[in-house]
């Protein structure tokens, strides 16, 4: 009988290098493609977070601007205690008396693309203004602009108005 010795045999090691060299490659491949996935969706999201952002960010413009034209200080909205002069939906055309917290479909102030905004603006306070008549007061609000129920911010505003009392 006769033996042979496989492992000094090197029939067939070749392949057995090349299945083992295609199995790393493989692997890494598969790595590649879920980080990329990963990083994709990480450039998606925030591409997102950014474009409502910059939604919110002209929401309280727009508030300003609707603060701006108004010749006179914009009536309250809600009765006594609640110094909401807009409220968030309805338009600003359409003071309404609803307080829309959860932001339902169809509540939206306006649309910019496809990201929906709401907006709100609170009376703070009103003072004299130091050397001016008493007809000339400096009014201040806080506007606040919510874009797509995710992103909100606020903003400071000021205006004088000539009262004629």
């Amino acid at each position: 009988m006769r033996y042979v010795n496989v492992a000094a045999s090197e029939k067939g090691s070749a392949l057995v290098m090349a299945i083992m060299v295609l199995c790393i490659l493989t692997v890494l491949g598969i790595s590649a493609l879920t980080t990329t996935n990963v990083d994709l969706q990480i450039a998606s999201n925030e591409r997102a977070y950014v474009n409502e952002f910059y939604v919110a960010d002209s929401g309280w413009k727009e508030s300003a601007d609707w603060i701006d034209k108004s010749e006179l200080p914009p009536q309250r909205v809600n009765g006594p205690g609640d110094d909401t002069v807009k409220n968030f939906g309805g338009g600003f055309q359409n003071l309404g008396t609803d307080l829309n917290n959860n932001f339902p479909n169809g509540t939206e102030d306006r649309t910019l693309g496809d990201v929906p905004t709401w907006q709100r603006v609170v009376y703070e306070n009103d003072t004299i203004i130091p050397g001016e008549s008493d007809d000339r007061r400096l009014f201040q609000y806080m506007a606040t602009s919510n874009a797509n129920r995710t992103v909100e911010i606020d903003a400071g505003l000021s205006k004088v108005y000539k009262l004629g009392y």
